[in-house]
């Protein structure tokens, strides 16, 4: 059993006073820190929303009803009675200054000039925007070696296509597959080929 000691009554001339025990207090409840809490489920909140949506359609409906009869309520203009506007005759038809037809006979008649007379204009030669070649580096040379798409070397036999517009050239199947791909333009300078 553990010693009971009295507390030592609080004397003013006494330097050591004595120490009371803090009483225990308990923590307090946790604070909420939704900004909403709401003990009703998901289904109960939203037929809340929506009959509030309801109720505020109807009084706009409402409000919006009677706006529209107030204008309707508005005095309206009305025409003047016809037997007070002036009459105003037509002019007689035997009046109106008559602007006759030319007669035909008097028209200047314009052949057709015979198509020997007619200047023959050339057609400026149609060069197709992008050019199928097969290569062969003995026959044609070209400044590039390789495919800018595939960055492989150009091989004897190998079916190739050279854009006309900036003349660079590259593996048919490598720019095929970039046509389908990309925009309609030289992968190497952006120049548009057709």
């Amino acid at each position: 059993m553990r010693n009971f000691r009295p507390p030592i009554p609080f004397l003013p001339g006494n330097p050591v006073q004595p120490v009371t025990p803090l009483p225990s207090f308990s923590p307090p409840p946790p604070l909420h820190t939704d900004t909403f809490s709401c003990s009703c489920d998901n289904s109960s909140s939203m037929a809340i929303t929506v009959s509030l949506s309801l109720v505020i359609l109807v009084l706009l409906f409402i409000i919006f009803r009677k706006r529209g009869t107030e204008v309707a309520d508005l005095p309206v203009v009305a025409d003047p009675p016809v037997a007070d506007l002036p009459v105003v005759a037509d002019p007689p038809v035997a009046d109106l200054p008559m602007v006759a037809d030319p007669p035909v006979a008097d028209l200047p008649v314009v052949a057709d000039p015979p198509v020997a007379d007619l200047p023959v204009v050339a057609d400026p030669p149609v060069v197709p925007p992008v050019l199928s070649i097969i290569y062969n580096s003995a026959i044609i040379p070209f400044e590039q070696s390789e495919c800018p798409i595939c960055l492989n070397d150009f091989e004897n036999l190998e079916e190739l296509i050279q854009i006309s517009s900036c003349s660079h050239v590259f593996h048919r199947d490598c720019m095929d597959a970039y046509l389908e791909n990309g925009p309609l333009v030289c992968p190497c300078c952006r120049v548009s080929i057709f």
